[in-house]
């Protein structure tokens, strides 16, 4: 079960507003009691997890009992390090933690902080102060390990395959209320879509804004929510096993083939080297070795120039419908491309300026 709050992006922090938020989101929960797993969205809590303490209490006994467990985002601050998480914690029937280990830079944090935070305080400008998360044991709900992502994490296919094949489902959370009305969340979503395929895994997405879904492992879409309004996305999600190729291999044949395919452009270009004909080659010679006066600088380019351009016209006969005498005339051909290419490929020759 998803549950999208739909609580706005300039409301959201504001001092009023976790009282509000939390009812909602437990008021949608409780209506899908007895579900294996709901997920809230990317701080569905707003504000750090140690100070909603008797909620989580209560939210643990309540769930519990039904046999659900409650996955549900929130700023989580480490009491030990004193470093802060952007995490998703697993309550109700089932307990664990997983903190965010790719963040985005300046959002999340601040990046060559020595060099740029003297300038964010000249500025005065808030300075993200997230940590990049550990690497911690898979979370999982009834003996199957979940493979967790927030936000654009779920763009990087590679740390996202990094859970499997242990991870049997996928669940990535977001709050796509950042990009409004744009194309955004539909580009967030469909980015959710490939890597269900690439692994092989059911995934679900909540979100706080929408799009929140479900999609199988061939990508297809089970079911869905509208942006920008209260809803809950239901759905059943079969447990998988295995690695698919991509998994396996990940982006290393991709790759591996696009050099494969460079290192045959350059073999074949060094192979196809232009042969001059030997008239042209005499042409060429004569006009090297005989240098026009009188005419200046210009005139002198131009007369070197046009022995070139008759040695490449055995070449493009065939590209233009040249017969064995030379090239047609332009008007011969309709097509617009074929008649530009036919003019810039006509000798440079004028008038008074043929070579010597």
């Amino acid at each position: 079960v998803l549950v999208q709050g739909n609580v706005a992006q300039e409301r959201k922090w504001r001092p009023e507003m976790p009282k509000p938020t939390l009812d909602r989101y437990l008021a949608l929960s409780r209506r899908h009691a007895g579900a294996d797993l709901v997920v809230w969205p990317a701080t569905a809590l707003p504000g750090l997890y140690r100070s909603f303490g008797p909620f989580l209490r209560g939210l643990d006994r309540e769930f519990a009992a039904s046999g659900t467990g409650v996955l549900l985002g929130v700023p989580w601050r480490d009491e030990d390090s004193g470093n802060l998480f952007n995490s998703l914690v697993l309550h109700g029937s089932a307990q664990g933690v997983y903190h965010k280990r790719h963040l985005v830079p300046f959002g999340e944090y601040l990046p060559w902080r020595p060099l740029l935070l003297p300038l964010t305080k000249i500025l005065g400008v808030p300075s993200p102060d997230f940590d990049h998360g550990p690497e911690l044991p898979l979370p999982s709900i009834g003996g199957h390990p979940l493979g967790l992502s927030i936000c654009y994490e779920i763009a990087f296919a590679t740390e996202v395959a990094s859970a499997l094949p242990e991870a049997e489902l996928l669940f990535t959370v977001s709050n796509d209320a950042w990009f409004g009305s744009s194309f955004g969340p539909h580009q967030h979503f469909q980015i959710a879509r490939v890597r269900a395929m690439e692994t092989g895994r059911y995934l679900g997405r909540a979100t706080n804004t929408g799009i929140s879904g479900v999609v199988s492992p061939s990508g297809t879409v089970l079911d869905s929510s509208p942006q920008f309004e209260i809803d809950v996305v239901e759905a059943d999600m079969a447990p998988m096993s295995g690695a698919t190729p991509y998994v396996t291999l990940g982006n290393r044949p991709v790759v591996g083939g696009a050099l494969a395919l460079l290192l045959a452009a350059l073999v074949a270009g060094r192979r196809r080297q232009v042969r001059t004909p030997a008239g042209a080659r005499r042409a060429m010679q004569s006009a090297a070795s005989h240098p026009r006066t009188g005419s200046g600088r210009r005139g002198g380019r131009r007369s070197a120039r046009a022995p070139r351009a008759l040695a490449v016209m055995p070449l493009l006969r065939p590209v233009l419908g040249a017969d064995e005498g030379g090239v047609r005339n332009v008007g011969e051909t309709g097509d617009p491309a074929h008649q530009m290419l036919l003019v810039l490929v006509q000798p440079a020759v004028r008038e008074g300026d043929e070579p010597e």
